[in-house]
This record gives C-alpha cells, structure tokens and sequence, in this order.
C-alpha cells in the first residue's frame, strides 16, 4: 500500500439534514435523506458549474432565486456526503427532485448549511440581515409569497452593508 496515499485525510465540514418525501407519476412515494455542507470543494463546483462566487454573500444569495442556480447549488451541497451524485446524470436527478412544494424546504437547508460554513462574525451579519428582511415583509404584505417565505436575505430596501463585497465578511476566512 502506498503510504502516501494514507497521509491523506478529507475533511467533512459541519452539515445540515434534508429530508425530502417525494412521488411518482404513478402515485408511489420514497424519501431521500441528503447531509448539505460547504466547503471549498463545493465552493468551486458552484463557480464552475455556475460562475456564482461562493464567497460575495451579497452576489451568491442574490442568485438563489433562480433553479439553475438554487439547484447547482443544492447539489453542490450534498457532494462531500454522497460523492454518487458527482456526475451530469447525478445533477439532473437533483433537479427531479425539486418542486415548488419542496423549493422552500431545500433553500432552508442551504441556508443553515452556508451559515455553517461562515466565520461568526459574517454568520451573525447575515443573520440579521435575514431577520430584517423578514420584517420589512411583514410590515409590506405585498412582496412575493417566496420573498416571505425563505430566510435568505433578498429584502425589497437592498444588500446590508455588512455584507457587500467592500467589506471584510466577503472572504469566508476572515
């Protein structure tokens, strides 16, 4: 045995459960249990696959609104735990997975996985910027039902300033 091979060990960053319940057109019903996590790895896949910038939390959250992107994403994601889905083929049954009814459930679960990975100080930023999006929408009942309904920060009043790429949260290593 090569014993450089040995020396070698992967790290698995802190992730977050999925569960997702899901049927056939014949009626039937199974569930998938996913881990999501980031870690530079998935980072770079998303940048990529994607061209979204893992790292400026203002431009990657701003994006998550689109299905190329919240997919890739989604499937990033769950890459260091179920290395079977790192194919085309394992993108495209991810995506078979999604639907509204679940869209809300899975963005979630990237939420708290991309907080994990955060340094503190950016976690707690976009925490509150999260938290203040949520009660303009509150207070401005005429937003978008997917505004209102996903903790990823989006709010109608605009990127908190803790989080544009000027300042130092935008690099995850800070």
């Amino acid at each position: 045995m090569d014993s450089r091979a040995t020396a070698l060990r992967r790290r698995i960053a802190p992730s977050v459960p999925l569960s997702l319940e899901l049927s056939d057109d014949n009626g039937s019903s199974f569930k998938r249990e996913f881990r999501l996590c980031f870690d530079f790895n998935v980072c770079a896949v998303i940048e990529d696959r994607i061209g979204v910038n893992v790292l400026d939390a203002k431009d990657f959250l701003s994006k998550l609104k689109s299905p190329k992107v919240i997919s890739v994403c989604f499937w990033a994601s769950l890459l260091p735990h179920h290395p079977d889905y790192d194919i085309d083929e394992g993108l495209l049954v991810i995506r078979s997975y999604m639907d509204e009814s679940n869209l809300e459930q899975i963005s979630n679960a990237l939420w708290e996985a991309y907080l994990l990975y955060c340094p503190e100080k950016k976690r707690v930023a976009l925490r509150q910027l999260a938290e203040q999006g949520k009660s303009e929408a509150e207070v401005n009942p005429t937003q978008s039902p997917t505004t209102t309904q996903s903790p990823l920060p989006g709010s109608s009043s605009g990127p908190s300033p803790e989080v544009t790429s000027d300042s130092e949260l935008t690099n995850s290593a800070a």
